[in-house]
């Protein structure tokens, strides 16, 4: 779901063959508007809510169309996100809200009748630098080097992408006290 039709344009050529096969599905829609009673098994909304000025009413519209046991995946800038920006208003500027704390998001998706199974902080010591090596580097290489920056990032990727997943796969299993950003996986009850 989106509202945006080149996102969903984009992700239909890109999953045709998902698509053909009756797996996925991609539809235009509004969170503040959805009303699907208990049509999907699982959603998955990523770097969505922080936009949403009335995130309430987007979970609990989410909530009220999954079915019974069925499972909510979000993820978010976390509170701490706003450390990060270093005095940048445009990142924070385009959200509703710098990100969520942990207590904060499991109140939200408690009080839509989602229990929460597991809330995380990512982007803690190995998410952040795995982001550095595999983002940050590569953006700053293509700003200073436009289209030549691929020749050099043929070479960095292979030898540095691999530490970069295991950076990631660490960041996601290590309990971070902080991040900047954050996930919450809830059961619809």
């Amino acid at each position: 779901m989106d509202v945006k039709e080149n996102y969903l344009e984009d992700n239909k050529r890109f999953f045709s063959r998902e698509i053909e096969k009756g797996r996925i599905d991609f539809k235009k829609r509004d969170l503040l508007e959805l009303d699907a009673p208990e049509e999907f098994d699982m959603l998955i909304c990523i770097d969505v809510l922080e936009h949403i000025e009335n995130d309430v009413k987007a979970i609990a519209n989410l909530s009220r169309s999954l079915k019974r046991n069925g499972y909510f995946l979000m993820h978010s800038p976390s509170h701490y996100s706003k450390e990060d920006a270093n005095g940048d208003d445009t990142f924070v500027g385009e959200h509703a809200r710098t990100g969520y704390s942990k207590a904060e998001i499991e109140k939200k998706l408690m009080e839509a009748d989602l229990l929460p199974i597991k809330t995380h902080y990512t982007y803690g010591t190995w998410g952040r630098r795995a982001w550095t090596l595999s983002v940050k580097w590569p953006m700053i290489l293509f700003n200073r080097l436009n289209i030549l920056a691929v020749i050099p990032l043929l070479f960095y990727y292979p030898v540095v992408l691999p530490f970069c997943l295991l950076m990631n796969l660490a960041d996601l299993y290590t309990k971070n006290n902080k991040g900047n950003g954050i996930y919450a996986l809830a059961r619809k009850i």
